[in-house]
C-alpha cells in the first residue's frame, strides 16, 4: 500500500469570517493559541477511519486526528496510541463526557482535560504532515 502523503503542516484560522492561515513549521501549535472554544463541548460521538479517528463534540466543534495520542486516566496511568483503530477504542469511553480545559502544550500538543479526569494529549507526530484539525462554526485550526 503507498504511503499517504500529506501537505506541510500549517494552522488556519476564522477570523472576522475569513480564513487566515498561519505557517507553522514542521510542528506547530502555539502555546498561546486560544482553544476556548472547545472547552464545555459533550463527546457525542467517535468516527474510526483506517488513518483518522473523529471527534464529533456538542456545538458543530469537531477534532481530526490523524497522529499518535495518549490517554491519561484520573489515576494518573497512560497509554500511547499510534493505530487510528486502537485510538478509536480507546477514546469511547469518552462519549458523553465534557471537555473542562483545552491548551497547547510542548510543541504542537493539544490537550484536552475531561471533567472526570481523564486528559487526551493529542500529539503532532507526523514530521511534514498535518496531524489533526479542530473545527467549529469560527475556528479551524490545522496542524
Amino acid at each position: 500500500m503507498p504511503e499517504r502523503r500529506r501537505p506541510p503542516p500549517r494552522r488556519v484560522e476564522r477570523i472576522c469570517g475569513h480564513l487566515r492561515q498561519i505557517d507553522c513549521g514542521m510542528y506547530g501549535l502555539s502555546e498561546t493559541v486560544d482553544l476556548s472554544f472547545l472547552e464545555r463541548k459533550s463527546l457525542i460521538q467517535v468516527c474510526v477511519g483506517q488513518d483518522e479517528v473523529i471527534l464529533e463534540l456538542s456545538e458543530h466543534v469537531s477534532v481530526i486526528i490523524g497522529c499518535a495520542i495518549r490517554l491519561s486516566s484520573a489515576t494518573g496511568s497512560h497509554q500511547l496510541f499510534e493505530d487510528s483503530r486502537q485510538s478509536g477504542a480507546a477514546l469511547l469511553d469518552l462519549i458523553g463526557k465534557t471537555v473542562c480545559r483545552a491548551e497547547a502544550i510542548e510543541p504542537g500538543t493539544l490537550c484536552l482535560a475531561w471533567a472526570h479526569g481523564q486528559i487526551l494529549e493529542v500529539i503532532d507526530s507526523w514530521a511534514g504532515y498535518e496531524s489533526y484539525t479542530t473545527t467549529s462554526r469560527d475556528h479551524v485550526v490545522v496542524v
